[in-house]
């Protein structure tokens, strides 16, 4: 993945110029044979007041992806919006553009109505598979002491889905929303978040040989996947040097149009998801943390989607050293 990138600074007034160039190349099976994803772009902000800038931008794309059947787009992007900042913690942008080629709709919010609180709200549509997935997840967030994730941007609490979906090597159009709210006392802090992510399969999926060589079943182009989520979790500051948390997801996922794959064309899985931390800052740079994960599928399928008989249960334990420079 390569991505170069120039954006103006204060010298040109009410106006803000950002460029962009990115490529990502792949090698794999599937949808990521010999897949590329190459895009150019432009955008422009223009503030009409202290509290609101329009935004628009435009561009070129050139992706393709493999997998049965492949997909390929060489086409021009565009978006427009509106970029609201009421006051110096609040920011709301909303808009409409063309990318991956469909048309869609874009939200990224964060307001803090109270000086303890905080509220974020993010919609997006678009194109996409499970390793890009992971790479915009690292570029797009940080580890906090607790080793809990966190937006780089925004700060709010980052669920992921992965452990609920499952790894798949499809390509998929994607549209995802969450809203989340945060509480900051003077040593606890709680969020809640709901999530919604739905699905639909551009290239089959394909999962490889399962139990005694036996091949898995194939998700076709076409089949879909619906999941809900909502986590809540709860840090507190036992010293000023050790912290605890603990979070909890508990989800619900629909799969349809499943053709073969299971015997009425449709499946449902719940999942669960639990896990505590303790955390210590050594020095100003250096902190550790132990964390232990508890995970929990459940299907009404004899056989899952990913190759399981009935149900799924894992624990993990994790310990590690984090250092910065």
């Amino acid at each position: 993945r390569e991505r170069a990138s120039f954006v103006t600074g204060e010298n040109l007034g009410r106006f803000n110029v950002t460029t962009a160039a990115g490529a990502v190349q792949y090698s794999g099976a599937g949808a990521y044979h010999n897949a590329h994803r190459n895009l150019l772009s432009a955008g422009v902000g223009y503030a009409i007041s202290r509290t609101v800038t329009l935004v628009a931008g435009t561009g070129y794309q050139d992706l393709r992806y493999s997998g049965t059947p492949g997909y390929r787009v060489n086409a021009p992007i565009w978006n427009v919006g509106v970029r609201l900042t009421p006051e110096p913690d609040s920011t709301i942008t909303v808009g409409y553009g063309r990318k991956d080629g469909a048309n869609s709709l874009y939200l990224d919010a964060a307001t803090a109505p109270t000086a303890r609180t905080r509220v974020y709200a993010r919609y997006s549509q678009g194109l996409s598979t499970d390793a890009e997935g992971q790479q915009d997840l690292l570029q797009s967030t940080t580890i906090g002491s607790t080793g809990l994730l966190t937006d780089s941007a925004t700060g709010a609490p980052v669920g992921s889905t992965s452990a609920q979906f499952g790894t798949q090597n499809g390509l998929y159009r994607l549209r995802s929303f969450s809203l989340s709210s945060t509480l900051l006392l003077n040593r606890d802090s709680f969020s809640v978040s709901v999530s919604n992510e739905d699905r639909t399969n551009i290239s089959a999926v394909t999962f490889g040989p399962g139990v005694n060589n036996g091949l898995l079943p194939v998700l076709p182009a076409g089949s879909s996947s619906n999941g809900t989520f909502g986590t809540l979790s709860w840090q507190h500051e036992l010293t000023p040097v050790m912290t605890f948390s603990a979070s909890g997801t508990y989800g619900i996922t629909n799969y349809s149009n499943l053709g073969g794959t299971s015997g009425n064309g449709s499946t449902r899985q719940t999942s669960l998801q639990a896990q505590a931390a303790l955390s210590y800052q050594f020095t100003e740079t250096l902190s550790g943390s132990v964390r232990y994960l508890y995970t929990e599928r459940n299907s009404n399928q004899p056989q899952t989607l990913f190759g399981t008989q009935g149900n799924l249960v894992q624990n993990t334990l994790l310990a590690g050293l984090r250092k910065s420079f």
